[in-house]
């Protein structure tokens, strides 16, 4: 998978998990920042190695969404 795409996958589900109800009273600092980034930079390495550069990152992010109304 394109750098771009997996990063913006990553970058959604990082996204997605700092809004959960769970993690919202969460205290942001520097050590959550150095976390996150960290979760992104691994997904996204992970999605470029293992996924085909066809597929269509907002139908993997479509997916996801719908994984988590379930």
């Amino acid at each position: 998978m394109l750098k771009v795409n997996a990063d913006r996958i990553a970058l959604v589900m990082a996204r997605d998990i700092l809004r959960a109800d769970s993690q919202s009273q969460r205290n942001i600092n520097a050590v959550v920042a150095r976390e996150v980034a960290d979760f992104v930079r691994v997904l996204s390495e992970e999605l470029q190695k293992t996924m085909d550069n066809g597929i269509d990152s907002a139908c993997i992010i479509n997916s996801y969404k719908n994984q988590l109304t379930k």
